[in-house]
């Protein structure tokens, strides 16, 4: 019993609640896609951070409650980062998102044809100490992994 409560404490799973950091900047990855995720996602930088500005990369699937997320994360993100899924037909678009976050107050908001896109225009405007989420599906932060990735073996070099 010992044996296997040690190992489970010492479970992590890729993309839930993964924070990295590269280059002074902080990212949290999350693949919170319903409104308990989204709830305990903001719980944990509730509790977890202190950074300057925390933004947000969103993409979501169109059959989600994406107007509960929005409404959950309300006044937490310094500007919102959209990106169309050009392959995933299941994804929302940019557009529909923008559409939902304006709606709700939200007027800081940067649209791009795609998540890489989206990722790097995060990242011209994030300073030393600042929190990228990247949130709202596995697709999401699945295309953000390998593009994190890459950064960090820059930094190393």
């Amino acid at each position: 019993d010992e044996v296997m409560r040690s190992a489970l404490s010492r479970l992590r799973l890729p993309g839930r609640r993964e924070c990295r950091e590269v280059a002074g900047r902080s990212y949290l990855l999350d693949v919170a896609h319903n409104l308990a995720a989204i709830d305990k996602l903001l719980e944990h930088i509730d509790t977890t951070s202190c950074n300057k500005r925390i933004f947000a990369l969103f993409s979501v699937m169109k059959d989600k409650d994406i107007q509960g997320m929005v409404q959950a994360c309300s006044g937490k993100f310094e500007a919102w980062f959209l990106a169309d899924q050009p392959d995933n037909p299941r994804a929302s678009s940019a557009d529909e998102l923008a559409k939902i976050l304006r709606e709700e107050g939200n007027d800081m908001i940067s649209i791009s044809s795609n998540i890489r896109q989206a990722f790097r225009r995060a990242q011209s405007v994030m300073s030393t100490g600042d929190l990228l989420v990247v949130f709202g599906s596995f697709f999401t932060v699945a295309a953000v992994m390998p593009l994190l990735d890459k950064d960090c073996k820059k930094e190393a070099q």
